[in-house]
């Protein structure tokens, strides 16, 4: 059965849309690539460190003034439920937590594929199930539901593996209403849309996840011509695009009316499990990578207003669109 269309899961239970306020739709609380527990050289960090470096960066986020944000980490990729209840309680600032599977390539899906590998339509069924327990009844040991459904294809292609994720992640929808997000390495979230589609999800409860990533605007236009949610959620990552041109394709997506089609985000790891995220940070040239989770608010939205956004274009950036694509 689907979900009250005027409430959505946190970690701590189900709030009302209107409660939302302006909310960054793409962070991770922690993050770690499946093997970052066996790393003994990485640096180590104790428990009640990592929910006091975590609950600093809320905090801040919260004199920012924001009010939510949307944790997509799937279950395979280092998501700390427990984390984000304590963090969350702390605060007293809402964080939607998510359920779904990440990319063949770097997702910790062993365990999956072999299940996919003996029988798809098995794994398929099973996957579904789980995704609409943690939507419905809660993850693991505990009453954490989620609120959105993840899901990734990378390297240029869907795998035949995430490709039946998708399908799972589609089925769960259906069940439950619950949107979806995915990533995408910007270059096919138009193949992810059109199987979600296919699938029977509506687009308008889609995320093309990293979609700033592409430099070109015909790929965005695509996809909310579509009627899914583009995902301009990667400021800050300039190694990959600048935000130069990240602002000046926002720009002229507003300007193009399909401003009611775009989410903003930075992707921002409060506190990575494991070394490679902290290498890739260190390595990059210098103002290349900010990773701060308020360089929205202090410096990407004063550009944006200095390029003619208005202040009621950025509630709706903000506030007006998360609320919409929460709506089910």
């Amino acid at each position: 059965m689907k979900k009250n269309n005027l409430t959505v899961n946190t970690v701590c239970g189900p709030i009302d849309i209107e409660s939302l306020g302006n909310v960054l739709m793409h962070e991770h609380l922690t993050l770690g690539l499946p093997g970052w527990e066996n790393d003994s050289h990485a640096p180590y960090i104790d428990r009640s460190s990592l929910i006091e470096r975590v609950c600093a960066k809320i905090e801040s986020l919260k004199n920012a003034g924001f009010n939510t944000l949307l944790d997509p980490c799937p279950m395979d990729l280092g998501r700390d439920i427990d984390l984000a209840i304590e963090v969350s309680t702390r605060t007293g600032f809402n964080i939607i937590c998510a359920t779904g599977l990440y990319t063949e390539n770097e997702g910790g899906n062993s365990y999956w594929k072999l299940i996919q590998k003996c029988d798809p339509e098995e794994f398929i069924d099973r996957a579904s199930k789980l995704f609409i327990k943690e939507i419905t009844e809660g993850i693991g040991a505990t009453t954490a539901k989620a609120g959105v459904i993840k899901i990734g294809s990378d390297n240029g292609e869907i795998t035949q593996y995430e490709m039946d994720v998708i399908k799972a992640a589609a089925q769960a929808h259906l069940k439950t209403g619950t949107p979806i997000t995915t990533h995408t390495d910007a270059t096919i979230g138009h193949l992810q849309l059109q199987a979600l589609i296919e699938c029977g999800v509506p687009a308008e409860k889609v995320i093309i996840g990293h979609s700033c990533g592409n430099s070109n605007t015909d790929y965005h236009t695509h996809l909310a011509h579509q009627g899914a949610y583009v995902g301009f959620d990667r400021f800050g990552y300039g190694i990959i695009v600048s935000d130069d041109v990240r602002i000046e394709n926002l720009v002229s997506m507003i300007k193009s009316g399909f401003i009611e089609k775009l989410i903003i985000s930075h992707d921002c790891i409060f506190c990575a499990k494991g070394e490679p995220f902290t290498q890739g940070i260190k390595n990059a040239p210098p103002g290349t990578f900010h990773v701060e989770p308020t360089y929205i608010q202090q410096e990407i939205i004063p550009r944006l207003m200095d390029m003619g956004v208005t202040e009621d274009q950025i509630k709706t950036l903000l506030s007006d669109n998360p609320k919409k694509y929460f709506s089910m």
